[in-house]
């Protein structure tokens, strides 16, 4: 991995939660990580697998899936706090053109750009 991407306290400071890790005892990098959070009435559940620059975003309200991204091969991971809001921004692509942005405050929104 070319790529640092945040610490998993920072991660869990940004969703403000704890994850769940696929294996407790072994390091997160190589771990599949999950994060779950609800801001009014919007629950976010990302996985996120660095060691495999994997990444699942589902956005849903009262069990019914509103939106959906998922990389196989992101390239840069990173925590951007910016004007009030808090983002996660997954990179991906030659030269890191395409993001996948979940911005978590002051509300849950999912945006991508290519």
């Amino acid at each position: 991995m070319a790529f640092q991407p945040p610490d998993l306290d920072q991660l869990a400071a940004l969703f403000a939660c704890q994850p769940t890790l696929s294996d407790p005892a072994g390091p997160w990098f190589h771990n599949t990580v999950t994060f779950q959070t609800e801001r009014d009435g919007l629950l976010a559940i990302v996985e996120i697998s660095p060691s495999y620059a994997t990444i699942k975003i589902t956005v849903s309200r009262d069990d019914q899936e509103i939106a959906r991204a998922e990389l196989s091969d992101f390239t840069a991971l990173q925590i951007i706090e910016e004007g009030g809001r808090e983002m996660l921004v997954a990179r991906y692509g030659e030269l890191d053109h395409g993001a996948v942005w979940l911005s978590l405050r002051p509300a849950i929104q999912l945006t991508t750009a290519i």
